[in-house]
């Protein structure tokens, strides 16, 4: 039983630092992808266009102007049509755009948002899953540790896990407060689109 625990405890501790790294990665992915959200030019132009179109088309129904867009609303913008019964909010306002700016204007959002297709695949949380596993894996080789040293055998062990705990322990109070900084993030992006995050 206790070859199985030091196995168990020495397996995950192979696999901390290359799972730690992935979500290292997912977090920066996903904080990039709010800021280039939050801070686009092009993207908050086009959604004024997208509002002021909205809103005319509200007008036309008799129905209150809107002051932001959600995006549920935008959602519908790509699906509610003209009296064409064929152009859709989104094709009108890329038309009307793309002949008043060009192909460079704010038609070329995509150069802005170039990094928010990896943090659309990012769940956040599996993510904080994955980091409260990692939270739980270095504490039960800490309790591990613990045993062994009591009883005063597997020095090795104890000597290897010690050391592995305290570094893991820092690196996850460091991921800890990446992660805070990026949810923080990720509630800004939800205010901008006045979603409840």
């Amino acid at each position: 039983d206790g070859v199985q625990e030091v196995a168990k405890c020495f397996a995950f501790i192979l696999g901390f630092e290359d799972t730690l790294a992935e979500i290292v990665d997912k977090v920066q992915v996903i904080s990039s992808s709010c800021e280039q959200l939050v801070k686009s030019e092009k993207l908050i132009g086009l959604l004024k266009k997208v509002l002021a179109v909205g809103n005319l088309m509200n007008e036309g129904a008799g129905r209150p102007k809107a002051s932001g867009i959600t995006l549920d609303s935008l959602l519908k913008t790509a699906v509610t049509k003209g009296k064409d019964k064929k152009t859709t909010v989104i094709d009108y306002v890329v038309k009307m755009v793309g002949e008043k700016e060009g192909e460079g204007g704010m038609l070329a959002v995509g150069k802005e948002l170039n990094g928010i297709e990896r943090g659309v695949r990012v769940n956040v949380r599996e993510m904080k899953k994955t980091f409260n596993e990692l939270k739980n894996g270095v504490a039960g080789v800490d309790k591990a540790c613990q045993q062994y040293q009591d009883s005063g055998t597997n020095d090795v062990f104890v000597g290897k896990g010690m050391s592995f705990s305290a570094k893991a322990s820092d690196k996850l109070t460091e991921f800890d407060q990446k992660l805070n900084k990026c949810l923080e993030k990720v509630e800004t992006l939800c205010n901008f689109f006045a979603e409840d995050s």
